[in-house]
């Protein structure tokens, strides 16, 4: 990679570097050539030596689960999508930091990538003045490939809590820190933030982390329990979660700028200020915050000043405040950076003068970042280090081309892709031609000079390629019809009139000098006169017909340089190709030759006309094949948007939406969707199956409140699947997969929902499994139909099997604590229950996300819950943790009134019976164990049905969780076993709409003969 920095240095390219992008300011971005290192994050740990080797892309999430395995603990951050390399050099205060210090003083050694492509060392023995740069001197020297870290012993928990408080508690909140804060241990530290809630309204929170057991934890943080707070959560978290405490940063939409404030005075009339002045900029930017921090310092503060680059050594307290969720950029960016100014300066205007002239912790330091057009901040910054930097500067960086800040590393020991090649070669080209208006006669490198200064390719170059050959006729028909600017709009209709007709073999270009249609059928000219003369009733002012040899190239060579650059869009419309054509206007008085060119190539007719196999993927949480396919795949992740009719409550959904997008946004409005239980699971996929979650008691199922909804076919059409147009084609999505086409758009009933709801969380030990089972049947007796549990056999933090009790009642905390609280009296070792955002409640199951090897899924279906059978497929379940130790069983209750109240026959959804389900997951699955992992899965699953009737052992389980059987599934018997008495039925619609089976990756359905 040392060669990418040559070459963008001999080409006065500027370079960035990207590490986790976390940061709000210019630094990870750039014109140029940007490094993106989120790909190097290898981790590697020498437990003898308590030595972590982590690449700079590392996430501090992945760190903490990596290094935890030893029973050891890097020094890193509070948010768990911040990387390793940027926080480091940045100083990095983090919760370690009362007991082992700065990130930077635990860094032992790095491998460093200078400006001029040299590669490094840096530690006490080797380019020492560099390793001290690099402690806490930001990227201003070169790109990390490597860190050094040392790593201390950690337990495997520690206690957090969060209490939330009315603006009204202020003074109360205060005072009680201060008094916390002269008791405060090692091991303790205390967030203080002002931000809204989920109801808008807005709050003071305590947010409190002890490194050490409850019993330490509640006696230290008790204290706040005393001010009344209005939300209480105090739970033993995995010291693995920690780092997640701080991410509804990473999450949220619409701009956001960061900058940090030093106080030296902490009292309630300051705090009380900097709320009033919050409270304007919340009414632009809803997801601002601020957030006062106080970490104990010592260990910083005991390492002289000129130990390290970072020169923020004082105790000075460290607050964050940022300026969130501006999404009308256009009016109120302009105003943000002024405000947060602003903001600060208030936080800090009853402090000293040294905290107000104080930049604030430099990782916070991002709006200063922005605007550090001399080195008046920079100096700032370092104080009195800041002379010795600029010497390490001038012998670590020989040139001024690398002037961004730059956060993270790069991995030395790899070369450029060739894609990374042509990326670059492209870029190289942009810079050459923007000079091309200044120095006419600059010369444009060729790909091969452009190659030859960066090879060293991780996979070579191509230098032959083998591909299929197919069939060609010798010559096409090819067509040319030119309009005038002001024909544009009934252009744009007959082109979508076409492309609803159009043939695998015909492609239409649409340029934009005047406004031409270009267009080829790979055909006799017959056929194309049929498919293109429809052009000719607009009357072009000039045409070109002819039948041309197959192999003339009709764009011809265009003199000068050239860049191009793709979008794809899926709306096509006037508005749309109006916008574009006013900005080539102004394009083509530099550069004569420039067009803007929409591409209409049916690709579903083309992978069918060469026979590709076609999968669609939505949100891809499947572990089957349904999503994946050697052919074409369609993947729907960015086609996403939501629109919610608040006065009809219907949500307009397209279908890679997923469900925490959507629960964010209908609930804006008071409403709720029908969706699943998991985030990342896509509304498309999961309404197709049926779709059951935490409405399906109130609401029924997704299927069922499905109204609409727009279907692209086999054939290419897009059609209407509604009650009064392709009535059998809704009946057949409403839960009978992905067999007759890919949705575009859904249709669904909105419902109302309250802001909150009552979560529990409860873990015993395997021995109260007999209790446990008993007592969710006698909950099962008088459930409510807001109220859902799930029972869980998995892994602790600890490696030590548990059961867990999770449930959800969407209603207040006192209608949940009388449902719920008959399992405290069962004596778990772990509580957690408290009130929650309605749009947090999809989180809950988000472990089986994140876990790293293969997973596979596979449902149950019972009507016998009993101990001994649980006891069974606990010993079963406790076999398969061998081997993959992520997998779990998890049995699941809701109510199911809603669901068989409705006909079999009233959509294709064929599991209208009160059986439970259960989720057989085996995850964590390594390479040895995938040969045996579906089979072992399959006996885990008969185990667990074994005890129920004929007709439940029979069963596939819920059509959703069957991957398994999705995958196995070679004839239609699994398929005749999941839609049952209304299998006939959907071989006619499929004859009627998908008779050739392209969509047969998910319980394939065979046409009617």
């Amino acid at each position: 990679m040392s060669y990418s920095i040559s070459f963008a240095r001999s080409h006065n390219l500027p370079i960035a570097v990207r590490g986790g992008g976390h940061s709000s300011s210019t630094a990870s971005a750039t014109e140029g050539l940007l490094i993106d290192l989120r790909k190097l994050n290898n981790i590697r740990v020498d437990e003898d030596a308590k030595v972590g080797y982590i690449q700079p892309g590392a996430l501090i999430c992945d760190i903490e689960v990596e290094t935890i395995k030893y029973g050891l603990g890097a020094c890193v951050g509070i948010c768990s999508q911040v990387s390793i390399g940027g926080y480091t050099v940045g100083g990095g205060i983090g919760y370690f930091t009362r007991a082992h210090g700065l990130a930077a003083d635990n860094l032992i050694s790095a491998t460093v990538v200078l400006a001029n492509g040299e590669i490094v060392e840096a530690s006490e023995m080797e380019n020492a003045d560099l390793l001290r740069g690099i402690r806490g001197g930001g990227s201003n020297f070169g790109v990390l490939a490597e860190l050094r870290v040392k790593l201390h012993s950690q337990r495997a928990d520690a206690y957090a809590v969060s209490y939330t408080y009315p603006p009204s508690r202020i003074n109360e909140v205060v005072e009680e820190i201060n008094r916390w804060r002269q008791v405060q241990k090692l091991h303790e530290t205390v967030f203080m933030l002002i931000r809204l809630g989920p109801d808008k309204q807005p709050y003071v929170l305590v947010n409190g982390l002890s490194n050490s057991t409850q019993e330490e934890g509640e006696a230290a943080f008790n204290r706040f329990l005393d001010l009344g707070p209005v939300q209480t959560i105090n739970v033993q978290i995995p010291w693995t979660a920690a780092c997640n405490l701080a991410n509804d940063i990473n999450t949220v939409r619409g701009g956001k700028l960061f900058c940090g404030a030093h106080i030296d005075v902490f009292d309630a009339a300051q705090v009380q200020k900097s709320f009033e002045t919050w409270e304007e900029m919340v009414k632009k930017a809803p997801s601002s915050l601020v957030m006062y921090e106080f970490y104990h310092y010592g260990k910083v503060a005991e390492h002289p000043l000129e130990s390290a680059a970072f020169a923020q050594r004082h105790e000075l307290m460290t607050v964050l405040c940022s300026c969130m969720g501006f999404e009308d950029i256009d009016d109120y960016a302009p105003y943000a950076r002024d405000e947060l100014l602003k903001l600060r300066d208030i936080v800090a205007a009853s402090s000293s003068k040294a905290a107000q002239e104080s930049l604030g912790y430099a990782n916070y330091g991002d709006l200063f970042c922005t605007l550090n057009e001399t080195d008046e901040y920079t100096k700032k910054i370092f104080g009195s280090n800041y002379p010795r930097l600029q010497e390490i500067k001038k012998n670590a960086v020989k040139s001024e081309s690398v002037d961004t800040p730059l956060a993270g590393g790069l991995d030395t020991r790899r070369g450029l892709t060739v894609l990374q090649l042509t990326i670059w070669y492209l870029l190289l080209l942009f810079r050459l031609t923007e000079r091309s208006f200044k120095q006419v006669n600059q010369r444009i490198p060729t790909f091969s000079e452009a190659l030859e200064e960066v090879s060293g390719s991780t996979f070579g170059v191509v230098v032959e390629l083998a591909v299929k050959l197919h069939p060609q006729r010798a010559d096409a028909y090819s067509i040319s019809y030119v309009y005038l600017p002001i024909q544009l709009p009934e252009v744009v209709e007959a082109i979508k009139e076409y492309r609803r007709v159009q043939n695998p073999r015909e492609s239409v270009f649409f340029l934009r000098p005047y406004v031409i249609i270009n267009g080829l059928s790979n055909s006799s000219k017959e056929e194309g006169e049929a498919a293109f003369n429809r052009f000719l009733d607009l009357k072009p002012v000039d045409l070109t017909t002819v039948q041309v040899p197959w192999a003339q190239n009709p764009l011809g060579i265009v003199p000068g340089g050239k860049i191009f650059v793709g979008a794809h869009i899926d709306k096509f419309d006037v508005e749309q190709a109006q916008k574009p054509y006013d900005v080539w206007q102004e394009v083509i008085k530099k550069t004569p030759f420039s067009v803007v060119m929409y591409e209409f190539l049916d690709y579903g007719k083309f992978a069918r006309s060469h026979n590709l196999p076609i999968a669609v993927r939505g949100g891809g949480h499947s572990s089957s094949t349904a999503s994946a396919t050697e052919g074409l795949l369609i993947d729907l992740r960015k086609l996403s948007n939501i629109r919610v009719d608040e006065g009809a409550k219907i949500g307009y959904i397209q279908p890679g939406a997923r469900v925490c997008d959507i629960e964010v946004e209908t609930i804006k409005y008071g409403l709720g969707a029908c969706v699943g239980i998991c985030s990342e699971v896509s509304i498309g996929g999961y309404t197709v199956g049926g779709g059951i979650g935490f409405s399906t008691g109130a609401h029924g199922l997704g299927a069922d409140n499905l109204i609409s909804a727009t279907v692209v076919l086999a054939n290419g059409d897009v059609v209407e699947a509604s009650e009064t147009e392709n009535v059998d084609l809704l009946w057949g999505i409403r839960g009978g997969g992905s067999n007759f086409g890919v949705l575009a758009e859904l249709r669904v009933k909105l419902h109302p929902q309250r802001a909150d709801a009552y979560a529990v969380s409860y873990t015993y030990p395997p021995t109260k499994i007999n209790e446990v089972v008993e007592e969710i049947n006698r909950w099962r007796l008088v459930q409510k139909v807001h109220e859902t549990i799930f029972l869980l056999i998995s892994l602790g933090p600890d490696k030590q099997p548990y059961v867990l009790v999770n449930g959800i009642s969407n209603s207040s905390q006192e209608e949940g604590e009388a449902a719920f609280e008959r399992f405290v009296d069962l004596g778990p070792v772990q509580t957690i229950n408290t009130q929650i955002p309605w749009a947090a409640a999809c989180n809950l199951a988000n472990d089986m996300n994140n876990v790293s090897g293969g997973k596979l899924f596979c449902g149950a279906h019972i009507d016998v819950f009993d101990a001994a059978q649980v006891q069974t497929s606990f010993e079963a379940w406790q076999e398969m943790v061998k081997k993959a130790p992520k997998s779990i069983l998890m049995y699941e209750f809701y109510h199911y009134g809603k669901i068989a109240e409705r006909p079999l026959e009233s959509a294709a959804f064929a599991q209208r019976h009160e059986l439970m389900i259960v989720l057989c997951a085996c995850m964590g699955i390594g390479d040895d164990y995938a040969p045996y992992a579906r089979d072992e899965l399959l006996k885990l699953r008969d185990i667990v049905a074994a005890s129920s009737s004929k007709a439940a052992q029979e069963s596939l389980g819920y059509a959703n969780y069957g991957d398994l059987f999705c995958t196995l599934n070679e004839t239609d018997e699994y398929t005749r076993k999941i839609f049952g008495s209304n299998y006939p039925r959907l071989q006619e619609i499929k004859k009627k709409y998908d008779p050739d089976m392209v969509f047969n990756r998910w319980f394939a359905i065979q046409p009617e003969d």
